[in-house]
């Protein structure tokens, strides 16, 4: 049996296939999520076999390029058929929003990953807290050498030095 969708459809002059009837709004946003679902096991099956982390970071990249395709598609209809009718109103606000969620989810990704590669730069050695307790707790830094001494300035050249430097 054909599906309901496809059960009055019928090929135009041009060779497209045309249905006399709409095919439901819900039953397109169950077929993108659905596939957006499926691409999200696999990956996670994909994931689980021996990878390096750079063809993990890949395969979660493509996935997530494909996902975010297929849901702005979607997004496109939904907005495209709420110009027409009034009551997917509901839907695209939730598919926008779902939207938002997954650019806040790759934002929050994108942002751990940063934190993870830049917290070796943030180790400060053992010897700097020290110091810096000292100040904070005494006002004063002891572990500086008291025999430093102010600066000499240096004597200025003569006119022979100057003239046989330049």
């Amino acid at each position: 049996a054909r599906p309901k969708a496809v059960a009055n459809a019928s090929m135009n002059a041009d060779g497209w296939l045309t249905t006399s009837g709409a095919v439901p709004l819900e039953d397109v946003v169950f077929a993108a999520t659905q596939a957006v679902q499926g691409g999200l096991l696999e990956l996670a099956k994909h994931l689980g076999g021996r990878m390096t982390e750079s063809q993990r970071r890949d395969a979660i990249r493509s996935y997530l390029g494909e996902a975010r395709g297929t849901l702005e598609r979607l997004l496109m209809l939904v907005r495209w058929a709420l110009g027409s009718h009034a009551h997917t109103s509901g839907l695209s606000g939730a598919l926008a929003a779902s939207l938002e969620r997954q650019d806040a989810m790759r934002r929050a990704a994108d942002d751990l990953f940063h934190l993870h590669r830049t917290m070796p730069l943030g180790v400060v050695p053992q010897h700097d807290v020290l110091a810096a307790v000292d100040i904070l707790s005494s006002g004063t830094f002891s572990q500086l050498p008291r025999a430093l001494r102010a600066p000499v300035p240096e004597e200025a050249a003569s006119r022979r030095q100057a003239s046989r430097a330049l």
